[in-house]
């Protein structure tokens, strides 16, 4: 009896934890100093030292935290078979658009909708684009080329943190210990500091200077580019010319210094570097539509973009989730290819089809991980629970994942073969069958 009613007082002295949140921080000589000193930060005399920020959390947060993870895994859950159907769907569209292409390039003939839409005909040439001169205004910089891209970093000041989490035995509480430590590395953006980091300048890290009244930043220029002198290539083609190489480079010391060569040797806060980098002229192979003399995406309106299934709606039609159904459905139908150097029809169409097995091989294992995540975070409230004996939580959540894992590996192909059962149902039917041994076994 003593034992139990020692057992119980145990838990319930853990569970009764108070969230407490200070910082302790070494200085100079080793020792630790207090929460006002350090939230007073000498930064002079303490810098280059290591911040610690130990956060102490109890079991009844933990159980919150886990049942919000919870809700939010039930949407994620859900928006996994959203991104896994409008993968196969987009992917079987766009082999058929593919296809089409194909046809349309090999037998010279035009499509229906080319008939009715003489601005959308397929388009396919190997030929020269030409330099144009760009200049760089601002440090009065010109070269021939066909892009001009403008590289500024700055030396900063950046905050490192390694994390490490301690469970209580006994009680469901866990101390997150977060250590800062201040570094110095080169950045293209401004780096904001939290400021947990000792050493950190109350400034924090300077803007990028000015010149001539202008900030500077990275840019690229572009002008109007034409393939073999005649068709006008579009933005978007243009922005996928490549290969890029080294055309410049400057440096400059300190923010009252002028630019001289790139010798950034002993660097010192605020210091800067620029590079510019070209894309020269070259052969390149070009498929897509043409109106007059201006280069288009072709469209197959024929056979149109891929549609999402309304039932699938609610569950894309907001946030990250609308923005991603737009990304993989938009332009299902749409051919626009520009390559470097010189390629044959075959070969185009060969690039298009890996292009398109790549993607959809890739989404598949993001589907994969995605119900692997919301089943874990679903499932989190029971580890949350079991924590108030910390080993007993561990292994919770070492078994949580492996059945999140089991429920991933199962509804994937799932998903998949039922997906195909619309569009080729005996390769639907090898995808189904697997799975459901499987299940069939466990149970």
């Amino acid at each position: 009896m003593k034992i139990l009613i020692f057992t119980v007082a145990a838990i319930l002295l853990g569970v009764m934890t108070i969230q407490v949140e200070g910082r302790v921080t070494q200085g100079t000589s080793g020792t630790q100093l207090d929460i006002n000193a350090v939230e007073k930060r000498n930064y002079n005399t303490r810098s280059g030292n290591n911040g610690i920020v130990t956060t102490r959390t109890n079991w009844f947060q933990k159980i919150a935290g886990s049942l919000m993870s919870a809700v939010f895994g039930i949407t994620l859950f859900f928006f996994s078979f959203v991104v896994l159907m409008a993968n196969e769907g987009v992917f079987v569209n766009r082999l058929k658009v593919i296809e089409r292409v194909k046809t349309l390039i090999h037998n010279a003939e035009k499509s229906r909708d080319e008939e009715a839409h003489p601005d959308n005909t397929i388009f396919y040439n190997v030929g020269n684009v030409d330099n144009i001169t760009l200049t760089d205004s601002l440090f009065k910089v010109s070269t021939s080329c066909l892009r001009l891209r403008r590289e500024v970093e700055m030396y900063q000041y950046n905050e490192n943190v390694d994390t490490v989490t301690e469970k209580d035995t006994i009680g469901g509480g866990e101390t997150t210990t977060q250590t800062y430590s201040l570094t110095r590395e080169w950045s293209s953006n401004r780096i904001d500091l939290s400021g947990n980091a000792p050493g950190t300048p109350e400034t924090g890290n300077p803007d990028f200077p000015y010149e001539n009244g202008v900030q500077i930043k990275s840019q690229e220029f572009t002008g109007d580019l034409y393939l073999n002198e005649q068709y006008l290539l579009s933005q978007s083609q243009v922005s996928r010319l490549s290969p890029w190489k080294t055309h410049k480079r400057e440096y400059r010391k300190g923010p009252n210094s002028g630019y001289g060569t790139m010798d950034s040797g002993d660097a010192s806060i605020g210091d800067v570097r620029i590079h510019w980098e070209i894309v020269e002229s070259n052969t390149f192979t070009v498929l897509c539509g043409v109106s007059e003399n201006r280069l288009r995406p072709f469209t197959v309106r024929e056979i149109g973009a891929y549609k999402l299934p309304y039932l699938c709606h609610p569950f894309a039609c907001c946030g990250v989730g609308a923005h991603l159904v737009n990304m993989l459905t938009s332009g299902s139908n749409c051919i626009d290819v520009i390559q470097a150097g010189s390629h044959s029809t075959d070969s185009v169409i060969e690039g298009l089809h890996g292009t398109a097995q790549s993607i959809v091989w890739i989404l598949r294992v993001v589907g994969f991980f995605l119900f692997a995540v919301s089943s874990s975070m679903m499932l989190s409230p029971i580890p949350a629970i079991l924590d108030i004996i910390g080993p007993l939580g561990t292994l919770a959540g070492y078994g949580t994942w492996l059945v999140s894992l089991s429920i991933a590996s199962i509804l994937t192909p799932l998903t998949i073969g039922f997906c195909w059962l619309t569009y080729r149902p005996l390769i639907a039917v090898c995808i189904i069958v697997p799975p459901v041994l499987c299940y069939y076994l466990l149970l």
